[in-house]
């Protein structure tokens, strides 16, 4: 009895041993061979009434591994979505900001990405020196170990935005140890179609470069330094022509 009594102290010590160093490993990016991949992330988007209102919902759901298990960190989702586009004239927003209410739920929280702080880019319309693409993005760090969530986005216009066509992007971030964030840069090439009503470009096209710098988006969510991997998408959405 003494004898294996002894035997299972040391196989318990060991196994302690083992995993302080699996997670230390993990915690410094050197498993992240053995982690979750960009393709393990499966996102669904898809379009729905709710309460009477047309409603985008983007779902996302990233694999499980047990490096992540080994590893307490936070991912982080970002949500970007155009406000409106400016010119040399007075212009208008594509969503009615009063009464949107982006709703973000997870398994263990539902929070308002309408209240959270947000970060605003002027984008170069291509072709127009006077005329910018205003884009609102918000972060927001997902609970610890969260691997699933849903996004809700209301898609009320403004009079003159009604039947406008607008990208909504999509950016999640999976914590995998380190400083460094793959891919550093992205490129995305955005297009907007405002409808008939709206003060430019109406029944047109506008297209802006969208460059994010990982490093600095991901910094938006933590305000320190993480390292993983950034998969970005870009969805377009077609506004209701009725405001409501």
């Amino acid at each position: 009895m003494g004898r294996s009594f002894k035997a299972l102290i040391v196989i318990l010590v060991l196994f302690g041993w083992v995993s302080l160093i699996l997670s230390s490993l993990a915690q410094h990016g050197l498993l992240a061979a053995h982690d979750a991949k960009p393709g393990d992330l499966i996102i669904e988007t898809k379009a729905i009434t709710v309460n009477g209102t047309e409603t985008f919902v983007l779902e996302w759901n990233l694999k499980e591994t047990y490096v992540q298990r080994l590893r307490r960190s936070r991912d982080a989702v970002f949500l970007m979505y155009p406000l409106m586009i400016t010119g040399p004239a007075s212009s208008r927003s594509f969503l009615d900001e009063e009464r949107v209410n982006i709703t973000l739920k997870t398994d263990s929280e539902v929070v308002s990405l309408s209240e959270m702080p947000f970060h605003m880019e002027y984008l170069p319309v291509s072709g127009y020196l006077s005329f910018r693409v205003v884009l609102r993005s918000i972060a927001y760090p997902l609970p610890e170990r969260s691997n699933s969530g849903r996004i809700e986005l209301p898609l009320i216009p403004t009079g003159p935005s009604e039947c406008s066509e607008i990208p909504v992007v999509f950016a999640y971030f999976h914590d995998t140890g380190g400083r460094e964030v793959t891919p550093v840069e992205s490129s995305l090439k955005l297009t907007l179609r405002p409808g008939p009503e709206y003060p430019f470009f109406g029944n047109g096209s506008a297209e802006s470069v969208f460059l994010i710098n990982g490093t600095e988006l991901v910094h938006r969510a933590f305000w320190d330094e993480r390292g993983g991997w950034l998969r970005v998408e870009v969805f377009n959405v077609t506004l209701p022509c009725e405001s409501g």
